[in-house]
C-alpha cells in the first residue's frame, strides 16, 4: 500500500501544472503576511506614520505601558486620560499633522479605549466616538454592559424568531461566565493573525484542490482507466491509495501554509497578548467563546461568531 502511495504523491507533484500551483501557493503567502504584518502601524510624537519592526516595537511599548488587569480604576484613568488628549491643542486643532500629535498620544490605551466604545454601544452598533462621552460613574458598569447590550439585542422585535429561549439562555450564560476583569497586554500579532488567517484557510482549499483534481482522471486521459479498473487491486487498494495520497497532500500543505504564515506573523509582530481573552481584541467583543487568544485558531475555520 505505502509504495501505491508513494507513486500517487510522484505523480502529484511532478506534474508541471502542479508546479506553478505552489508558486501561487507560495505567492499567496507572500502577499497575505505582507498585509497581516501591516496590520500595525505607529503615529510618532510628529504626526507620521511609521510602519516595519521598529514601529511595531515602539507601539508594544506604549501599549504594554497599560499592561495588567482592566479594573475600574484602569477604565477611569483611561477615560482621563483621552479628555485630558481630547481638550489639547492638537487634538482640537484643524490641522491634520497637529490632530495625529494628539492621537498618538492615545495609542498606549487605544485598545481599552475601543472595549469601552464597544461596551456602550448598543449591541448592533459602534461609534468611535462614544468613549469621549461615557462618565466616571457609567464605566463602572463596564462589563455588565456587554451582558446587557446581548439581552437587550436577544429581546428587540427583530430577534424575536431567530433564537430559540434555549439558545437565548446558552448565549446569556456564555457571557455571564467570562472570567472578569480582563487581563490586557499588547496582542496585536494575534490581533492580525485572527484577522486574515481565514484568507489563508480560503486560499489554501482552494488553490490545493488543483493539485488533487486529477487523481482519479488521470487514467481516464491516458486511456488506460479499462486496465487500471480491471487488475487485482485496481477496485480496492488502488483507488484507497489515491485517496490517502490526496489526503495527506491536503492535508500537509493546509498545515505548513498555516504555521508558516503564523510563524511568519508572530515573529514580526511578537507573542504578546497569548493569554488574553479573545474579547480583548477589536473585532472579538461579542464573541461567546470564553478562550484565549493562543487556542483560537482552530476556530477561524467554522462560522462559530456571534454575528448581528
Amino acid at each position: 500500500m505505502m509504495i501505491m502511495i508513494r507513486f500517487e504523491l510522484k505523480k502529484i507533484f511532478s506534474k508541471p501544472v502542479n508546479k506553478i500551483v505552489f508558486v501561487i501557493l507560495i505567492v499567496a503567502l507572500c502577499v497575505v503576511s505582507h498585509f497581516a504584518v501591516g496590520y500595525a502601524d505607529y503615529v510618532d510624537e510628529n504626526g507620521e506614520t511609521r510602519t516595519g519592526v521598529t514601529a511595531t516595537r515602539a507601539l508594544r511599548e506604549e501599549k504594554n505601558e497599560w499592561a495588567g488587569y482592566i479594573t475600574d480604576d484602569v477604565l477611569q484613568k483611561v477615560l482621563e486620560e483621552n479628555a485630558l488628549i481630547n481638550n489639547s491643542e492638537e487634538y482640537l486643532s484643524n490641522d491634520v499633522t497637529e490632530n495625529n500629535k494628539a492621537y498618538s498620544k492615545k495609542q498606549g490605551f487605544s485598545d481599552i479605549r475601543e472595549l469601552i466604545n464597544w461596551a456602550f454601544c448598543d449591541f448592533q452598533e459602534y461609534n468611535y466616538y462614544r468613549a469621549d462621552s461615557v462618565t466616571q460613574r457609567e464605566i463602572q458598569s463596564f462589563y455588565d454592559r456587554r451582558t446587557e447590550s446581548l439581552i437587550e439585542w436577544l429581546n428587540s422585535d427583530a430577534q424575536e424568531n431567530r433564537y430559540s429561549e434555549q439558545e437565548r439562555q446558552f448565549l446569556i450564560a456564555q457571557y455571564k461566565k467570562l472570567k472578569t476583569p480582563f487581563y490586557y497586554e499588547y496582542a496585536d500579532g494575534w490581533e492580525s493573525i485572527l484577522e486574515y488567517a481565514p484568507s489563508i484557510f480560503m486560499l489554501v482549499v482552494l488553490i490545493s484542490g488543483f493539485l488533487v483534481f486529477g487523481i482519479f482522471s488521470d487514467e481516464i486521459q491516458l486511456k488506460a482507466d479499462s486496465i487500471f479498473f480491471s487488475t487485482k487491486l485496481g477496485r480496492n487498494k488502488a483507488i484507497a491509495a489515491k485517496i490517502k495520497a490526496g489526503f495527506i497532500v491536503v492535508t500537509s500543505i493546509y498545515w505548513i501554509m498555516v504555521l508558516l504564515f503564523s510563524g511568519i506573523v508572530l515573529t514580526v509582530l511578537g507573542t504578546g497578548g497569548a493569554n488574553c481573552a479573545i474579547q480583548n481584541g477589536f473585532p472579538n467583543w461579542k464573541s461567546f467563546y470564553n478562550i484565549k487568544q493562543e487556542i483560537s485558531l482552530e476556530y477561524l475555520s467554522e462560522e462559530k461568531y456571534l454575528r448581528p
